[in-house]
């Protein structure tokens, strides 16, 4: 990791209306943010060899994605939770979010027919994929996810025209 990259990693989320969960190397799916306070600095620091840095892999443009979150616990679930607490089972799932590259925005228990949910960040889909199969294999939590998007993505969204024929026409 480059200077910048360690330093970027010690303040990241302290500059005005930056996303307070952007990771290092990822830009945030909101977009650009004002007030960065790395917007101007140099990839690397002048005379370091030409290797990958951190700001390199963000120049790539990557994203973190959103997700929500709904989970109800079942059978051994429930007693492990009783067991364990509630702290315990949100660092479980922050330790798997990290395993994957993503992190967790929040996270709540709830009344009703939901028992747990929040918002998490991965950088693909994939990683999503990953984590839902290996919660949902334990057989002791149910969980659902689903994408989040911004308005700019149903900007973006209502600016295409897609091709598609109706059932029976």
């Amino acid at each position: 990791m480059t200077l910048w990259g360690n330093a970027r990693a010690s303040i990241r989320g302290l500059s005005a209306g930056r996303c307070q969960r952007m990771e290092v190397g990822l830009r945030c799916a909101h977009g650009p943010h004002s007030g960065d306070l790395f917007q101007d600095l140099p990839a690397r620091v002048p005379g370091a060899p030409a290797v990958a840095s951190v700001l390199d892999i963000a120049e790539q443009e990557k994203t973190m994605t959103k997700y929500l979150f709904e989970a109800n616990y079942v059978g051994d679930g429930i007693k492990g939770l009783m067991r364990e607490g509630g702290t315990k089972r949100r660092d479980a799932l922050t330790e798997a979010l990290n395993s994957v590259g993503g992190s967790l925005e929040s996270f709540y228990y709830a009344f009703g027919e939901t028992d747990v949910l929040g918002v998490f960040d991965v950088p693909d889909q994939a990683g999503a994929a990953a984590l839902s199969l290996m919660i949902n294999s334990t057989g002791n939590v149910n969980v659902r996810l689903k994408p989040l998007m911004t308005p700019e993505d149903i900007d973006e969204a209502v600016k295409k025209t897609p091709s598609y024929r109706a059932p029976g026409q």
